[in-house]
């Protein structure tokens, strides 16, 4: 027991990398803006908030999702 407790405890969570891209009204229309880049562990939650551009409104202010490994 106490052998699987040090093994869970020594695990290194993957770092993944993400891409925020700003597209006019679906994820197959026109770039709007420069596509941001971010990276972060697995599991973790990260928050993006919408970037300002000239003559558009977001959809929505922030979004959130938690990162995974693709394909999972």
């Amino acid at each position: 027991e106490t052998a699987i407790l040090n093994a869970v405890n020594a695990l290194v969570l993957k770092t993944v990398s993400y891409t925020v891209e700003y597209r006019l009204e679906s994820v197959s229309g026109q770039k709007i803006a420069t596509d941001k880049s971010g990276s972060g562990q697995v599991t973790t939650t990260v928050t993006e908030n919408a970037k300002l551009i000239t003559g558009y409104s977001p959809l929505q202010n922030s979004k959130s999702l938690e990162l995974a490994l693709s394909g999972m």
